[in-house]
């Protein structure tokens, strides 16, 4: 998708800006997340406990969720930004551009306190995935990742709401401002993801199968910032891919058309049909028939001559 983006905005024309760079750190981001689903999956995350290499795997899993959790948030507000400075940059406006300043404070705010108390969750920090450690002070990470969660809503809700003034007041038809309005509102597919991963918290705390526990909340915080990075680009490239669905469908079209115009048709029944339509008259079924097959090659009029009771009759 960042391919994409980028393609559309070369052939616009148009530099690059901060919208694109905060979903080119996104992508950036999602490349040691990728590394991690991989390497975790392989120590043995949504295995149960006693089927895992207890003492070469367990700390393992607890430490890939731990940096998850800390690349989760990171990544969530870099595609949040890609979002919010969009909007500054095609929307004009006061109230559009103060309101995404105010979204842009609120989420930078958020976002840092609860990936601050993420990475800092336990005292010392080693002690979030290695559970040799006894003298320890933890926060409780389910209610972080509620919170966590909370926020991400909530910005959501905001990036939505902001476009809607402008739209509404610009002087287009309904059915192309209610199109509009569902290029920006997309992005409630995030916070439907979001909604599906929340119940998954309630296992966080359980230690008596964590490794299979913890596999849920995982799965989905990588389909939340699958569908993030897919749905920010759509509206930066919405243009480039309509120019390219008309081009593609004019093409289909044309090709249609040409056939649809077979040689005989062309040539020889397409000259006879407009003399007869101009006389009032319509062409012959037969002939109609025969022009449709171009597989019967040149059509040749043979006279031939034939005598009946002393008279010549030429037929065609």
């Amino acid at each position: 998708m960042l391919a994409l983006r980028l393609i559309a905005r070369r052939y616009s024309g148009n530099k690059l800006w901060l919208d694109d760079l905060f979903q080119i750190l996104g992508a950036i981001v999602m490349i040691p997340l990728l590394a991690i689903a991989i390497m975790v999956s392989i120590k043995g995350l949504g295995n149960h406990i006693y089927d895992i290499d207890f003492k070469n795997s367990y700390t393992d899993v607890f430490k890939y969720y731990y940096l998850t959790e800390v690349i989760y948030h990171v990544h969530s507000t870099l595609i949040k930004l890609c979002m919010l400075f969009l909007y500054l940059r095609i929307f004009p406006d006061r109230l559009t551009k103060g309101l995404a300043y105010g979204g842009i404070a609120f989420l930078v705010l958020s976002q840092v306190i609860v990936t601050f108390f993420t990475i800092f969750q336990c005292n010392p920090v080693q002690a979030v995935y290695n559970f040799n450690i006894k003298q320890k002070q933890c926060l409780s990470i389910t209610n972080i990742a509620i919170s966590g969660t909370a926020f991400n809503i909530a910005a959501e809700l905001v990036i939505f709401i902001i476009p809607i003034p402008v739209v509404s007041s610009l002087q287009i038809s309904k059915s192309k401002k209610i199109g509009v309005l569902f290029l920006f509102s997309i992005g409630l597919i995030t916070i439907g993801v979001a909604c599906i991963r929340a119940p998954t918290f309630t296992k966080l705390n359980d230690h008596s199968d964590t490794t299979r526990s913890l596999a849920p909340t995982f799965i989905w915080s990588c389909a939340e910032l699958t569908a993030s990075n897919v749905i920010v680009t759509l509206p930066a490239v919405s243009k480039f891919l309509h120019v390219g669905f008309s081009r593609v469908t004019s093409s289909v079209q044309s090709w249609a058309r040409t056939t649809q115009k077979t040689a005989v048709g062309t040539h020889i029944i397409g000259p006879v049909t407009r003399r007869l339509q101009g006389r009032g008259k319509t062409l012959p079924h037969r002939l109609d028939t025969m022009a449709s097959f171009e597989s019967l090659g040149p059509v040749t009029l043979t006279t031939v001559v034939s005598s009946t009771g002393g008279r010549d009759e030429k037929r065609r």
